[in-house]
């Protein structure tokens, strides 16, 4: 995945700069920002997937990056939809306009409430069999001495 984050990186670059300098810099470009978010829950999705791929001894939910990713990904997930739909009703009436605002900080809301619970969580420290550091060969065996 990494080795996908290098290569997607530099091509999505590439393509906002043309987009930057094809639309000016007076407009918003939507497709760029469509794409940005699309990459950001694909790679979200990704991270959710490695992690219950760990055997852990902590549940999931317990974690706090998993509550920040949930954040995350709701904040997209919520933008995208925003982002389709401010260029759907671009030139609509007022009352669809308030809509969208209603939409956006309703979603901004829960993603702060979201990362607010995140840091309330407490993880306890791990102890995996590798942190635990000992010589395989030493004899722990109490020494006998021949009185014969």
């Amino acid at each position: 995945m990494k080795i996908l984050l290098v290569l997607l990186l530099p091509i999505y670059i590439l393509y906002y700069t043309y987009d930057y300098f094809k639309n000016g810099s007076i407009t918003f470009g939507n497709i760029p920002t469509i794409i940005e978010f699309l990459i950001f829950i694909f790679f979200i999705i990704i991270l959710f997937y490695e992690s219950m791929q760990e055997n852990s001894e902590v549940v999931l939910y317990k974690r706090i990056n998993f509550w920040v990713c949930v954040g995350f990904l709701f904040y997209t997930s919520g933008n995208f939809f925003y982002i389709l739909l401010v260029e759907k009703f671009f030139d609509a009436q007022m009352s669809i306009k308030n809509q969208l605002i209603l939409i956006y900080s309703i979603v901004t809301i829960i993603k702060n409430i979201i990362f607010s619970l995140s840091f309330l969580i407490k993880e306890t420290p791990q102890i995996t069999n590798n942190s635990i550091s000992y010589v395989p060969d030493l004899d722990l065996e109490p020494t006998r001495s021949n009185t014969n």
